[in-house]
């Protein structure tokens, strides 16, 4: 039997334990082991040692595994969670999941399963188990195991095990000093009330936060002694940030409060432990404590809202009853109940916007909320969203766009492309904050549309996709528009083809797009939302991959089966989904009828390809192509250090004929087609790939990017020039008194081709022709804040935040000023303000109302002169 090597990761004061795994089991590590339901073939895959399960499910059902007794001895008292992770060849498609043990439940499921789509490589996917126990209670004295417990449950091919503890970040255990920060005494019958002083809470974090007493059920006791040393039976509170509700009172008569929370929120931490049991529901662990011991924890899943709620239980021995009863009376939005108490919870909330409307609390009539709150940080802004309006396109328009990928995780998802992104793959973790950087570098490359990826696997990572389009735009950046690009043969691998003759079969077509945009509106729930879909000639773009692998009969699918669905889902709410739909395709005669367009989309090696179908021309413009890492002998398309895709840009897409530049792609990482920032000297290559190719003649992470970008200029010259600017938001005073200082901001957004640069004298100013200066006169922003380093300046469409310092002059009166984008010395460009303000003299002692009234009436009736005092 050939020896398998599993390894057993244990993160504990930075201890790493590795061991061996066989038939022999190495103590502190982790055990396969085999069963009456759960037999493992120990062989050889692709050139490792792995464990097998295929075929039929009768007698290899489960997949079984037991940990050191070293390492389930620090779950004993359970202090933190664990990972499970799996490296296995993902080989069939279907649902993947693990069962493990729990104080309660030997054979607790995962709350998440894992889809697997037959992509024929290796992957990463990862569990997470929220209060294991590792008692050895399954089969065989095991603590975990996989599950194959129906028909179309993948095969299972796993090469490596590794089960992580995830440690928790203990609170602070003293409550500093804070400035600017009041409490007050709060009153369950009479809300709100009155700040009070006491000194004995005071809160670090921000300024102009209010937290409330716990009110006692029985006395009104007071803050300190109920908010932090919590030695009464029971109370209540509530908490107010720049004057708004932040902590609701779960004794109000009404059954339902509102959470009114600040316009902005970037970040909330809430610490509680010891004795009571504020309540707090969160799309993060959660922690049920008392007196510093964890008895209970569990994810809350669907919801992102932050609840404080109720329930007793200062007795342990009530605990069970307190759950069922008081406890699971407060509910998330979605209708979920759930509760426990707060121990370590970091919540993030972007765009703040909608917290009002999406954080509610459903009370207990009969129930206390009485948390030890150990620290309550608060980070917002007052200033309002930047998001703006943005034009659809026209037929006539020209168009850059490229393929979109968003099957990453830090360690799952596409693993084994040559070119390594600049920061390592790692990086590509598929959050929000990821995509962000993605979203810019596309930016600086000058691409209009995203196509996104639609397969039924990594949701989470498209929803992250656009959500951080949407903190984006929240932000001030026109980003680029998305359209759903359906991928048909990852979507329905392993299934018989099907007859678009049916009608149900139509619509698991229909289906996946309306899927892709719920997704959308889902965390893009702002008034410009429809703007950032992409429209074309007034309808909703959409994208198919090919057809014929997995349809039959798609003659048989006409426009209206798409246009009627997504306008009976859609149309009430967003009316552009009611005008039809512009349907893009694969240049093929075997998919729609319809299409209004056709492209070649991974369809052949060329680094330009023209199609004109329709009475469109649109280019297919590729870098590269290198899948041996995936494939044998697979192909290396080579790119020449940039050579051709240069070449391409310069000698195919005119701008007179052609109107659509189609790139493939931007970051499709396996197949080597990506031109995203990459690593330019190390080279990803398995043994068995020989071949060599060179990402940049000059060593650039950004060669294709440049590229894309110069080449973008060219193709859009006759809609955007090289400078142009527009004003997204300022708050520019109106009225001032003489000498007053003003300090305010303005947000410019670069809509031309130019990079802004301060060492370009890029600034912000005062025009130069005013009659009276209002300040310096101009302002430049900081190239670190703004990343110039990394994205080369301010890039079209990214917005830039200038602290203006207006001074008021000497002499009273009306005067019109003007404030503009300019390089200096070269040329005033751009959106202008034009800002009338009104200079008043300060009033004296010997100024009767009489002569102020008399001087403010000629100031309003002389407009746009100047009325001296």
């Amino acid at each position: 039997m050939k020896k398998i090597i599993f390894i057993f990761v244990l993160i504990l004061t930075s201890l790493i334990v590795n061991a061996e795994v066989s038939t022999n089991w190495t103590n502190g590590g982790i055990e396969p082991k085999s069963g009456a339901d759960g037999t493992i073939d120990f062989t050889t895959y692709g050139g490792y040692d792995v464990l097998s399960q295929t075929g039929a499910i009768s007698n290899n059902r489960y997949m079984y595994f037991k940990v050191s007794q070293d390492f389930a001895d620090l779950f004993k008292y359970p202090e933190s969670d664990a990972t499970v992770e799996f490296t296995l060849f993902d080989d069939t498609a279907g649902e993947f999941f693990i069962q493990y043990c729990t104080q309660d439940n030997p054979y607790e499921t995962v709350s998440t399963k894992v889809t697997l789509t037959g992509l024929k490589q290796w992957t990463n996917v990862s569990f997470y188990l929220s209060f294991p126990v590792f008692n050895h209670a399954e089969n065989l004295g095991t603590d975990f195991r996989t599950a194959r417990e129906a028909d179309g449950s993948p095969n299972l091919i796993i090469r490596e095990v590794k089960v992580i503890q995830n440690q928790l970040n203990e609170p602070a255990t003293t409550i500093p000093a804070a400035t600017n920060v009041f409490t007050f005494q709060a009153d369950k019958n009479n809300l709100p009330v009155q700040p009070v002083d006491n000194d004995l809470a005071q809160l670090p974090g921000a300024t102009n936060i209010l937290i409330g007493n716990m009110h006692s059920a029985w006395s009104p006791g007071n803050l300190y002694e109920y908010l932090f040393n919590a030695t009464s039976n029971g109370g209540y509170g509530v908490g107010y940030a720049d004057g708004k509700v932040l902590f609701a009172d779960n004794q109000l008569n009404t059954s339902k409060t509102v959470f009114n929370a600040p316009t902005t929120i970037n970040e909330i931490r809430v610490f509680g432990g010891g004795h009571g049991d504020g309540r707090c529901f969160v799309n993060c662990k959660i922690y049920f404590s008392k007196d510093g011991d964890i008895y209970n924890r569990f994810i809350v899943p669907g919801t992102t809202n932050l609840m404080i709620g109720t329930g007793n239980g200062d007795d342990i021995n009530n605990y069970t009853a307190n759950i069922n009863n008081a406890m699971a009376r407060v509910y998330c939005t979605d209708g979920t109940p759930l509760a426990e108490n707060i121990r370590y919870i970091k919540l993030v909330f972007r765009p703040a916007s909608t917290l009002s409307s999406i954080m509610e609390l459903y009370p207990s009539s009969d129930a206390i909320l009485s948390p030890v709150v150990r620290e309550i940080d608060i980070i917002g802004t007052t200033e309002p969203s930047k998001a703006t309006s943005s034009k659809s396109f026209a037929l006539t328009n020209h168009i850059i766009s490229t393929s979109f990928f968003h099957w990453y995780t830090k360690n799952g998802g596409q693993l084994s492309g040559s070119w390594l992104p600049r920061d390592g793959r790692a990086s590509w973790s598929g959050e929000s904050g990821w995509w962000k950087t993605q979203i810019k570098q596309v930016m600086l490359a000058g691409i209009d549309v995203l196509y996104v990826h639609l397969i039924p696997a990594f949701e989470q990572q498209r929803i992250n996709l656009f959500q951080a389009l949407s903190e984006m735009r929240y932000d001030g950046y026109d980003v680029p528009k998305v359209a759903p690009f359906l991928d048909p043969i990852i979507t329905w691998t392993g299934q018989p083809k099907y007859s678009l003759a049916n009608a149900a079969n139509r619509q698991k077509i229909v289906d996946q797009y309306i899927r892709f945009f719920n997704q959308y509106y889902s965390v893009n729930t702002d008034e410009y939302a429809d703007d950032y879909i992409d429209v074309i000639d007034n309808r909703v773009a959409l994208d198919v991959w090919h057809l014929g692998n997995n349809f039959t009969s798609i003659s048989s699918f006409q426009r209206r089966d798409m246009e009627d669905p997504l306008a009976a889902e859609f149309g009430a709410e967003h009316p552009v989904f009611s005008n039809g739909i512009y349907m893009i395709t694969t240049e093929s005669g075997n998919t729609f009828s319809f299409a209004d367009e056709q492209v070649r989309q991974f369809q052949s090696q060329d680094y330009s390809y023209i199609t004109d179908y329709n009475g469109i021309k649109s280019d297919q413009l590729k870098p590269g192509y290198w899948d041996q890492n995936i494939r044998n002998p697979g192909t290396c398309f080579k790119r020449d250090g940039g050579v051709n895709y240069s070449n391409s840009w310069v000698t195919y897409p005119d701008a007179l004929t052609v109107k659509r530049v189609y790139i493939e792609s931007w970051n499709e990482f396996d197949e080597g087609s990506g031109i995203f920032a990459a690593n330019p000297i190390d080279i990803y290559r398995i043994p068995s790939n020989t071949s060599t190719d060179d990402w940049s003649k000059t060593d650039d992470s950004l060669e294709y990017i440049k590229t894309t970008y110069r080449g973008a200029r060219t193709f859009k010259r006759f809609e955007i020039g090289s400078k142009n600017s527009e004003i997204i938001w300022q708050n520019m005073p109106t009225n001032m008194f003489i000498g007053e200082t003003n300090y305010c901001q303005v947000y410019v957004r670069n809509t031309g081709f130019d990079l802004w640069t301060s060492n370009d004298l890029y600034s912000f100013g005062q025009v130069d022709s005013d009659t009276e200066n209002f300040g310096p006169g101009r302002y430049y922003f900081n190239d670190n804040e703004n990343e110039v380093d990394l994205y080369l300046g301010i890039f079209k469409g990214r917005p830039v935040k200038f602290d203006v310092k207006v001074i008021a002059p000497a002499i009273s009166g009306i005067y019109e000023t003007h404030w503009r984008m300019l390089q200096e010395g070269v040329v005033w460009f751009g959106e202008e303000i034009t800002n009338t303000i009104y200079v008043y003299p300060i009033p004296e002692p010997f100024y009767n109302a009489g002569i102020l009234f008399i001087i403010y009436y000629l100031m309003f009736i002389k407009q746009r002169k100047l009325v001296f005092s």
